[in-house]
């Protein structure tokens, strides 16, 4: 996919780079020889066609667990000044939302609530995260679920197909 002529990978890439990322890996599956790029290390998910996220992040385990790192979907853009702040956040994990993601959910999806999930932050504490909904005011902002984040502890990802 692209955006102004970029595909959204390389957005990215820009983004990370420009925040003094220097090691990238990017996961691929469907149409990984067109993620392919140069510097940058590529990790297969041969089940991308029966699994998720969960599974994906599965495959890359080793390479996350070896240094701090930022986890992306692959189909978001952001600024090298969002890397640089989750970098120098204190806490062990930082997650990044948009405060207008509703606008753009409600702008692709009839019901954005069967899409979105729970995320509530009370100051600087996330004080629910990856809840099914049933009412918008539940979300904060889009995040993944919680499964991506504990599956990496041990063990296979439940609700993954692998």
């Amino acid at each position: 996919m692209a955006l102004e002529g970029r595909p959204l990978l390389d957005w990215q890439l820009t983004a990370l780079r420009d925040a003094a990322i220097d090691q990238v890996a990017i996961v691929v599956g469907y149409r990984g020889a067109q993620v392919r790029r140069a510097g940058v290390i590529t990790i297969t998910n041969p089940a991308f066609a029966v699994s998720n996220m969960v599974a994906s992040l599965w495959r890359a385990r080793a390479w996350l667990r070896a240094a701090p790192c930022v986890v992306s979907y692959g189909d978001i853009v952001y600024h090298s000044s969002i890397v640089r702040r989750a970098d120098e956040h204190p806490h062990a994990i930082a997650i990044a939302y948009d405060l207008a993601w509703r606008v753009l959910w409600e702008a692709r999806f009839d019901r954005p609530e069967d899409d979105a999930e729970s995320l509530r932050v009370a100051g600087d504490q996330i004080v629910a995260i990856g809840d099914p909904i049933n009412d918008l005011e539940m979300v904060d902002g889009p995040v993944p679920r919680p499964a991506a984040i504990h599956a990496l502890g041990g063990g296979e990802p439940s609700n993954a197909t692998c």
